[in-house]
């Protein structure tokens, strides 16, 4: 409210929630600020909606992007400890 009071008209803010049985809902709350011909602000307007399902959305895809980053470096690494060995053996030509 302070910050529309300054002239911001409208605000909007990712938060959590918890409700009565303990599960938390992820939220995105928006507001618009009407004001008078003074400039004061004399309404505020604003919706609620729920992005849980989008949160956790996200937070899979974060997850299986370390995953996918751990498994592509174990390989490199796999590959880095044959190449290391293959240039340590010596040559077996028999000519």
């Amino acid at each position: 409210m302070r910050r529309m009071a300054k002239g911001e008209r409208t605000q909007q803010s990712e938060f959590r929630v918890q409700r009565p049985n303990g599960e938390v809902r992820w939220c995105i709350g928006a507001a618009a600020a009407s004001v008078d011909a003074d400039g004061r602000v004399v309404r505020l307007s604003g919706v609620t909606t729920d992005v849980t399902d989008r949160k956790e959305a996200e937070e899979r895809q974060v997850l299986l992007a370390r995953e996918v980053d751990h498994r592509a470096r174990n390989a490199l690494a796999v590959i880095q400890s044959i190449i290391r060995l293959t240039r340590r053996r010596p040559s077996t030509n028999t000519s």
